[in-house]
């Protein structure tokens, strides 16, 4: 059956000439138009082309795979149509080899077809996210222990900033997060030296990019001000005595901001007397009135002008140093400074060599790989594109992108260089739905081709098409969400107009609603019960008794049944250590519910006692592990019997005197002999077999089987076999070396993922992260803890930002305390804005 496209989505699926930027709402169809268009230009009449022609990029795998799978169920349709059509039969079978992936699946298969020219071997191994984060780790001690073994005149005032005499970690994690911000560009190295480059230049305050962003931002907050003093004047009733007094109160502040504003637009060299200005801006007394004038109006004026007292303080403190501290400030950082670059280059040079020496390699070095092979970067950043690249150009039709404004610089970069001089892309996203920032998305890179590209109005190109109307939800959700959205998602604040454009339409097939769509529920604790979380969490699970037991009607027109618990999800900005509160609170209500816990696999019972008895195979004289395999259900001893064996031989570790017990105790000599088969296999079999052959002989996954919670427990220990597996197939160093590889896990705070026994089917609440729950769609949604504050307590010393640069505070020894910088104050407002906007 033919679908009905709304003209927006007819506009995005056949437009043909030129490069189009497609904004999809969410709800908005997006995926069936990608679908759509594919089959379109595989079927045009009269400029078809084969599917092994375009190249389309998902996010994820299973996009991939979905999209493959609705582009056949298409092709399937239409063959039945016109059975005799041998192009669509040959584009069904093609499809098979169509090259709709990942980015990463499609910079592996580049660099693998074109390894010599990466200058990599073809049969390389790919590092998990653990495994990278210890190789990470591991080279910057090497690069660490160098800057320690130089003299201290080169470093005292380095590690007096960057360390406190008992951790490096401030240091440690600095590096890691500008090597992530590297890796995100197009040239990591060249990046590291355009950040650090504003450290070397000789500029005056106000010419800088943060003295240029610091008196900008100072102009908003007192134009901002001056609105709210005119709006509190303009609210005063006429011929009153509250009239005259807040005109009295308020005119000298008016015209100290005028006098300030005044200065910044004719003399912004004049930064210390602004800075004057600003830090002398107070309010007097305010003024008293007849006590029988004192109403509603005069408290209502009195708060409002007390309110704009904050913004005072807030001008003040944009302006944390005069211009002669400012010139003090970058005298003391620029040997600090120049220092960090060059640990950093070591880092990414040192940690790039052990990659190659161990042929192993991480995702974003295989894209950087591919741009190797596609582009020759130039000193000043500029690049040109090498032979192959001009071919595979020649070689695709068009290159179809989704979730584009999650992409990042290195990526962009990549598409386009393959394009055809940017006029073939198709490019899917909302910057709406741009929530990977911690990734290093770029949504700016998508604003930039929205603000650049014109509205498509049938044959302009490069343009822009908006799909707004969403089909997933109701009409009084989508009204919900824009009356928020019209208020808070403005263009300074998120680079979306709101208003303007990106307001969702409804487009879905539902019937009226019995009640609100949208609630807005406020849940205040008294504190005798628990917390704020645990009253949320009870005030929810009465909802969802109330919603199933009055069996609430989901679904759209026409079908329509009654409301299950697996239609519902609890949704927080982050799930750890609040999950579980939320959760326990449902259980203990009787409710059905589920997440799925972040790590949490070396706290398994059933893997710490394989563990365990992996070290005691490679080692039996360790006495924790032995103790622990001993009484764990593998082996029948009891506490009383290792107590009796240590009472017997009080020295010596305790394998020794376990071992002295062989001929007198059957189950010491059963243990022992199965503990010697084991450690005679282990020397020739692989891990993931040992693993294996200690099930065989022990029957642990049957008992780990029955234990509660088996299922999920099984599927553990088949985890561990599979990361034994990926770590031998990476170039592991045999059984002492995982075992090694486990516990320098452990040593960094790391975890590896446990099972998750929960399967899309299972009738149970699931509570999720925003991140974790996009792209998937509830009947009923709960968002909780929304009273929670944004952003956490960063300890990294240094900041970065791509739009701010580099910075740090400075470090004053007499008084052992750090200061902000001009720098570090204006990177952490940059930080703060774009954390909100997400």
């Amino acid at each position: 059956m033919a679908r009905n496209w709304t003209e927006a989505q007819k506009r995005a699926i056949d437009s043909r000439n030129g490069t189009v930027l497609v904004s999809a709402a969410a709800g908005s169809g997006k995926t069936a138009v990608l679908v759509e268009r594919v089959i379109q230009r595989i079927t045009d009449t009269q400029n078809p082309v084969n599917v092994e022609d375009l190249l389309v990029v998902t996010f994820t795998k299973a996009a991939a795979a979905e999209m493959k799978e609705r582009i056949a169920k298409r092709l399937s349709e239409l063959i039945r149509e016109q059975p005799r059509n041998q192009f669509l039969k040959r584009q069904k079978m093609y499809l098979f080899n169509a090259q709709i992936s990942t980015m990463d699946s499609f910079c592996g298969k580049l660099v693998k077809e074109n390894f010599e020219k990466a200058g990599i071997a073809p049969d390389y191994g790919m590092l998990s996210d653990v495994e990278h984060d210890l190789l990470k780790r591991e080279v910057l001690s090497e690069v660490l222990e160098k800057l320690y073994s130089r003299p201290e005149s080169e470093t005292e005032d380095f590690l007096k900033l960057f360390s406190n005499g008992r951790s490096d970690y401030s240091l440690t994690e600095s590096i890691l997060s500008l090597y992530d911000f590297a890796m995100a560009s197009q040239n990591p190295l060249q990046w590291v030296e355009n950040t650090f480059s504003d450290y070397f230049e000789d500029l005056p305050i106000h010419k800088t990019g943060c003295g240029k962003y610091c008196l900008e931002r100072l102009k908003e907050l007192i134009l901002y001000v001056q609105l709210k003093a005119e709006d509190i004047i303009d609210d005063a009733p006429e011929n009153s005595n509250l009239k005259g007094a807040i005109i009295n109160d308020l005119a000298p502040v008016q015209s100290e901001l005028g006098a300030i504003l005044k200065l910044i637009d004719e003399s912004p060299e004049k930064w210390d007397e602004i800075m004057t200005h600003i830090c002398s801006l107070k309010f007097g007394r305010f003024p008293s009135i007849p006590k029988e004038e004192k109403d509603c109006y005069y408290e209502d004026i009195k708060g409002r002008r007390d309110g704009i007292k904050k913004y005072f303080s807030v001008m003040s403190s944009i302006f944390v140093c005069t211009e002669a501290e400012y010139q003090s400030d970058m005298e003391y950082l620029r040997p600090i400074m120049m220092l960090l670059k060059d640990i950093v280059v070591d880092f990414i040079t040192l940690l790039q060599q052990k990659k190659q020496e161990s042929n192993t390699y991480y995702f974003s070095d295989i894209l950087h790989f591919a741009l190797k092979i596609l582009v020759n970067f130039n000193d000043d950043g500029t690049y040109t594109k090498t032979q192959l690249s001009n071919e595979l150009s020649d070689s695709f039709a068009e290159i179809l992108i989704d979730e584009f404004q999650d992409t990042n610089e290195a990526q962009d970069t990549l598409f386009t260089v393959i394009s055809k001089d940017n006029s073939n892309k198709f490019m899917v996203g909302d910057v709406k739905q741009s929530i990977y920032r911690f990734r290093q998305a770029m949504p700016e890179i998508f604003m930039g081709y929205k603000d650049s590209f014109p509205e498509f109005l049938g044959d302009n190109y490069p343009a822009t098409i908006n799909l707004d109307k969403n089909f997933r939800s109701r009409s009084g959700i989508l009204e919900g969400i824009n009356f928020i959205f019209d208020y808070i998602m403005t263009r300074k604040l998120c680079s979306v107009d709101y208003k303007n454009g990106e307001q969702l339409r409804f487009g879905g097939n539902y019937d009226e609603s019995q009640g609100a769509d949208v609630c807005v529920h406020i849940v205040e604790s008294d504190n005798s019960r628990g917390s704020d979380l645990v009253a949320e969490a009870r005030h929810i699970g009465n909802e969802i008794r109330r919603l199933v037991s009055s069996g609430t009607l989901v679904g759209k027109k026409g079908e329509e049944r009654p409301i299950k618990y697996s239609d519902i999800c609890i949704l927080m900005r982050a799930i750890k250590d609040k999950a579980e509160v939320v959760a326990r609170e449902l259980e203990n209500m009787n409710i059905p519910v589920h997440f799925t816990k972040q790590g949490g696999f070396f706290d398994s019972r059933e893997v710490v006692t394989v563990i365990s008895m992996l070290k005691i195979i490679d080692n039996p004289v360790q006495d924790v592990p032995l103790a622990s395999v001993m009484l764990s259900p593998l082996f029948p001893f009891t506490e009383d019997d290792l107590a009796k064996y240590r009472c017997d031989n009080r020295k010596g570790n305790f394998y020794n005197v376990v071992k002295s017990h062989y001929d007198s105790d059957k189950k010491v000599k059963d243990f022992m002999d199965l503990l010697s088969l084991l450690r005679t296999l282990s020397v020739t079999m692989d891990i993931g077999s040992l693993i294996r052959r200690i099930f065989e002989e022990t029957s642990y996954d049957s008992i780990v089987g029955a234990m509660d919670n088996g299922e999920k427990r099984i599927l553990n220990l088949e985890l561990l076999i599979s990361y034994a597996e990926n770590y031998e197939a990476n170039g592991g160093s045999g059984l002492s070396g995982f075992i090694r590889y486990l516990d320098k896990i452990r040593k960094n705070n790391k975890d590896l993922e446990s099972a998750n026994e929960i399967s899309e089917n299972d009738d149970v609440v699931r509570i999720m992260s925003i991140h974790k729950s996009k792209g998937l769609e509830f009947p009923v949604v709960f968002v909780a803890n929304c009273a929670s504050s944004i952003g956490g307590n960063d300890k990294n010393k240094v900041r970065v930002n791509r739009k701010a640069g580099i910075a740090t505070p400075r470090y004053f020894p007499d008084l052992h305390k750090d200061f902000p910088t001009l720098q570090s104050n204006t990177v952490k407002l940059f930080e703060k804005q774009e954390e909100v906007a997400e």
